[in-house]
């Protein structure tokens, strides 16, 4: 497992908002815009952090989460997204999430947020 991030977002402007914050930190981080693309990074990369959105265009966050922790369950899988029912949360710590933030998000509390698992490892 390497230091990189990788961003699975389909809406590219805040891919690249994450992307530049993340940067500008010197964390190194990837963009994937569909799901399929986000596995297939995640085999490539294998990154030590996922940001994941749940609704992507074609499989959905929840697949996403549970086939990469099924291929590495130390992965960190922090859901970004605007679904923030309880039932969305029970579902993300079903699937092996190890975080949720919400969208809105202040791109300071998710640098927080990917601090806090990069250090614990």
């Amino acid at each position: 497992m390497n230091d990189t991030v990788l961003v699975i977002e389909d809406e590219v402007i805040i891919g690249e908002l994450v992307k530049f914050n993340l940067m500008m930190r010197k964390i190194k981080c990837s963009i994937a815009t569909t799901g399929q693309e986000g596995i297939e990074m995640f085999e490539s990369l294998n990154p030590s952090i996922v940001l994941l959105d749940i609704r992507l265009p074609d499989i959905d966050g929840w697949d996403v989460c549970k086939k990469i922790k099924q291929k590495n369950p130390d992965s960190v899988v922090i859901f970004m997204t605007a679904a923030t029912q309880l039932k969305d949360r029970e579902i993300a710590e079903k699937m092996g999430a190890d975080d949720f933030i919400e969208k809105p998000f202040d791109v300071n509390d998710l640098i927080s947020m990917v601090n806090k698992y990069r250090i614990s490892r």
